[in-house]
């Protein structure tokens, strides 16, 4: 498995617009993106072709064909080095617990929350 030297983050979301907005306040953060997915499914596939893996991964829980709760334990289940952070608008109060126990590092929700992704993306990176 190739992990690059320079943090690579890849956005799973199937709100494009969510999409546009992770990657632009990512790459404001000198971030690079090593891919967009629109669901869990299209996700796991650009892993299994990928070559250079991303160090971490933003995951929303509700997707269309995979969510994000599958996503998650399927990433950790073959690429257990990869990191974590699934985010939604999911107003259930156990969905932190469920993601995390599913094998994410950490959880953020969507929304006014957001602003600080790139925050919690340095602290999970760190805390290796």
């Amino acid at each position: 498995m190739l992990i690059p030297e320079k943090p690579l983050i890849a956005i799973v979301d199937d709100d494009q617009v969510y999409r546009v907005l992770l990657r632009f306040l990512l790459t404001k953060n000198n971030y690079n993106l090593a891919f967009e997915a629109k669901n869990g499914a299209d996700c796991i596939c650009q892993l299994q072709e990928s070559l250079l893996f991303p160090n971490l991964i933003i995951v929303d829980l509700e997707m269309p064909i995979m969510d994000g709760f599958r996503t998650v334990k399927l990433i950790k289940l073959h690429w257990p080095e990869i990191k974590i952070i699934a985010h939604s608008s999911i107003l259930d109060p156990t969905a932190r617990q469920r993601v995390i126990a599913c094998g994410a590092n950490d959880f953020i929700a969507k929304g006014n929350q957001t602003i600080k992704i790139c925050e919690l993306v340095q602290k999970v990176l760190n805390n290796a």
